[in-house]
């Protein structure tokens, strides 16, 4: 079958608003960049937004799924998930590709039709029950924890000190440790 027009990826796969949302987006990163420091941290922020739209609660009706971010560096990558929907209320956690990374049960996406993981599901129950401020709280000191623990382990490994199998882990145990508190 061949198609008349090019494939357009918004209208297949967007609710609208997305152009406020990009303005809003391109906003807001001119702000974060402005003073040349901007990080990882700063994207996290971004990505939170719920004024622009950028981050759309579980109870909207196109909610934000998940959230990525990447810090690209040519001796070890870090990229950070918070495999769960609103990013306001949830933890990104670091994954770094390793020889042998281990992935936590809990974030395998079943067969089933919605594919909801169990760490997902947990997240979105906790969330739009509870509305958890203290959760969110604890999130935010976990991210920090690993967000200075990686900053260490990036410094060790770029003078020899420490190898990447030493991270095989440690999505692994953020997942985990997330678990536990739901």
């Amino acid at each position: 079958m061949a198609f008349q027009t090019e494939f357009n990826f918004t209208k297949c796969f967007s609710s609208g608003g997305d152009e406020l949302r990009q303005r809003e987006g391109e906003k807001l990163l001119k702000q974060k960049s402005a003073s040349l420091a901007f990080n990882v941290k700063d994207m996290f922020e971004i990505l939170r937004h719920k004024e622009s739209r950028i981050c759309r609660g579980c109870d909207d009706t196109f909610p934000t799924q998940g959230s990525q971010v990447s810090s690209i560096d040519k001796i070890a990558s870090v990229h950070w998930f918070t495999a769960t929907p609103d990013p306001s209320m949830s933890y990104f956690k670091p994954f770094v590709f390793t020889p042998n990374p281990q992935v936590s049960p809990h974030t395998e996406s079943p067969a089933e039709p919605k594919r909801e993981h169990r760490l997902y599901k947990l997240h979105a129950e906790s969330v739009i029950k509870t509305n958890n401020k203290n959760l969110s709280k604890i999130f935010r000191d976990m991210e920090n924890e690993q967000l200075a623990k990686t900053s260490e382990f990036m410094n060790k490994y770029e003078t020899g000190q420490a190898t990447l199998e030493e991270l095989n882990n440690l999505m692994h145990v953020c997942v985990e440790n997330e678990i536990k508190l739901y």
